[in-house]
């Protein structure tokens, strides 16, 4: 299926090499098939054609910068995103993950107390939350969001959370990921 979704975009990219909205569709096919430098250019060259960028603009190039370890960046490009629209479940949950991942742990924290209170089960939010929580030393709160995500997903693991959350797991160096992984468990989630 992506394959085919990237020879399409290839296709109208040949057709349309200018169009903002082609390039930017494109990079997201990039961006789901892990080639996070090739989603970079793609979407920063959307942005360099439409200056009046839209939202899901900035969100595929905070998760391309995010992928590709350029934190600030990305937390950049969110920030503009959450301009345009606050309430944004999804910039608002990557942001979080970026500021976990810089150790920004009050910020991180912040942001996904914000998603949790727009929607009370959002997963995501509360398996961060939890992460955020233990990595500053908060048990109770980290165990208390681990019950969240039980309460939400019985039948959550950290071993199939790991294998199957997309980009910003699979983008962690390995001794980031052992921390969150370490984290994960410290607040109780098996």
């Amino acid at each position: 299926m992506l394959d085919k979704a990237l020879a399409e975009g290839k296709k109208a990219i040949a057709l349309a090499p200018n169009g903002a909205d082609t390039n930017a569709i494109y990079s997201f096919t990039l961006l789901s098939l892990g080639r996070y430098e090739d989603a970079l250019a793609t979407i920063n060259k959307a942005i360099h054609l439409n200056p009046i960028t839209p939202m899901w603009y900035l969100l595929a190039q905070g998760t391309a910068y995010g992928n590709t370890g350029q934190y600030e960046e990305a937390i950049t490009a969110y920030k503009k995103a959450l301009l345009l629209n606050p309430k944004y479940l999804v910039v608002l949950h990557r942001l979080g993950t970026v500021y976990r991942m810089v150790g920004q742990y009050k910020e991180a924290i912040a942001a996904f107390k914000k998603v949790i209170h727009l929607n009370p089960n959002y997963l995501r939010a509360h398996i961060e939350l939890a992460a955020s929580y233990s990595l500053t030393g908060q048990k109770e709160k980290a165990h208390a969001e681990a019950k969240e995500v039980l309460r939400i997903d019985p039948e959550f693991s950290v071993d199939r959370w790991v294998k199957t959350e997309p980009g910003a797991i699979k983008s962690l160096r390995r001794d980031q990921k052992d921390v969150y992984i370490n984290a994960l468990r410290k607040a109780g989630l098996k």
